[in-house]
């Protein structure tokens, strides 16, 4: 006893699944229009100070849709041809990409390293500076061996 299973027409997909490839696009385009309001944004502050994490978002946003597109053109080719392999592999790459990268940018933000780097940086210049200069040069202050 033989037994077929074959979806009615050329669909590959369940009937659950079908709307899948045009919602993963319409988010892509959501996404899309997104990130151009927000390099449209970033590109038009000339008075205020633009943070190196904005550009960080931006990144954050292209994988978003790079995802979401692949998510898409994945089910698209399922749909036609019954496998997306290979789509599935750019998938799961974008996809490691993108929770890295949010990871990285909640963790930037969360321990304020953006704010706080200019401050950071002025005092590591200091702390090299005095180092690097000769001990009988630096200020009685910071000279080893003397108390307050």
């Amino acid at each position: 006893m033989e037994a077929a299973f074959v979806n009615p027409g050329p669909d590959y997909l369940s009937a659950c699944e079908k709307p899948l490839p045009s919602l993963y696009f319409y988010f892509c385009l959501a996404n899309l229009a997104a990130l151009v309001a927000w390099v449209a944004a970033l590109c038009t502050k000339t008075g205020t100070k633009v943070h190196k994490l904005h550009f960080m978002m931006a990144a954050l946003l292209v994988l978003k849709v790079g995802t979401l597109l692949s998510e898409s053109i994945r089910y698209r080719a399922i749909s036609e041809t019954g496998s997306g392999e290979a789509w599935s592999y750019v998938y799961y790459t974008l996809s490691g990409l993108k929770g890295v990268m949010l990871f990285v940018v909640i963790l930037l933000i969360g321990t304020g390293c953006v704010f706080v780097a200019r401050a950071c940086a002025a005092a590591a210049l200091v702390v090299h500076a005095l180092r690097q200069t000769p001990a009988h040069a630096r200020p009685a202050l910071f000279s080893p061996g003397t108390r307050s």
